[in-house]
């Protein structure tokens, strides 16, 4: 593994111990909290200057369905940022003080629920890229054989997070919160502050499994149908009888010679006299 995907590896996790800090407002000072937001918003710039290569592909990706999606989600987050960045310069008490305006009750509204955005669509944006950083850690961390988790107790992993952020997801009211709608949002931090951070690390767990479980059923079916027309295409809607026989789509075994002796026999009406 290369050093620059070492950093943006680690730019990640600084990224995802941001938002549980900022998340985490009523732990922190509001001095500390500000600085927390000024901090992610100095990642997420460092993040996509590492990531440029995504952005000058927009026009490849734009022409798969997974392409769509992630760029889609991508617009959504740069929005959520966006209002966030300009409620917290608007709310700011320490940092942006001198800028800051008046601040109200509805303003602080739309900040907290541009923040549930961004931590849903974060999570979104993390289970389209699930798969290829699970296959960069195994890379970073190999096990030996003796150590692989067997494939069934893999699945329970999966399967625990689903379950625990789902009902984390109940308990925090999050539906509520996404659509502005007043919920009494407390947590008691002096009795149990890991809970807190165990909750929204499942909450950001179940939808990144979501989306990285249908992106990769949306995939199957996709090859599935376009192997199902390639394998139909020219036959007048019947498989070719060397497709059924073989599973194979293209024949890749050069012709015999006889067959080519057989093309290059000249017609008895051209044989010479």
């Amino acid at each position: 593994m290369n050093r620059t995907t070492r950093v943006k590896l680690a730019v990640d996790a600084l990224m995802l111990a941001g938002i549980l800090l900022a998340m985490a407002n009523k732990l922190t000072e509001n001095r500390i909290h500000e600085l927390i937001g000024a901090v992610m918003v100095g990642l997420f710039i460092v993040h996509n200057a590492l990531n440029r290569q995504w952005h000058a592909s927009l026009r490849q990706r734009w022409q798969s369905n997974r392409g769509r999606f992630d760029i889609v989600v991508n617009i959504l987050l740069t929005l959520a940022i966006g209002i966030l960045i300009g409620s917290s310069i608007m709310l700011s008490r320490s940092i942006f003080a001198v800028v800051a305006g008046e601040g109200n009750l509805t303003l602080r509204q739309i900040h907290s629920t541009a923040a549930q955005w961004f931590l849903i669509l974060m999570a979104v944006h993390l289970g389209v890229q699930l798969a290829r950083m699970a296959a960069l850690l195994r890379k970073m961390i190999p096990l030996p054989h003796r150590y692989r988790v067997p494939g069934p107790v893999r699945m329970l992993v999966p399967a625990a997070i689903l379950g625990y952020g789902i009902k984390a997801s109940f308990d925090r009211d999050i539906c509520s919160k996404l659509f502005m709608i007043y919920s009494f949002d407390f947590w008691d931090f002096e009795q149990s502050s890991a809970g807190f951070f165990v909750n929204y690390l499942a909450i950001i767990g179940v939808y990144a499994v979501i989306t990285s479980t249908a992106l990769k059923a949306l995939s199957s079916g996709t090859t599935v149908r376009q192997e199902q027309r390639a394998g139909t295409s020219g036959t007048g809607g019947r498989r070719p009888w060397h497709l059924v026989t073989t599973g194979l789509r293209t024949s890749n075994k050069p012709p015999s010679p006889e067959g080519n002796d057989r093309e290059r026999t000249p017609c008895a009406c051209h044989s010479p006299h």
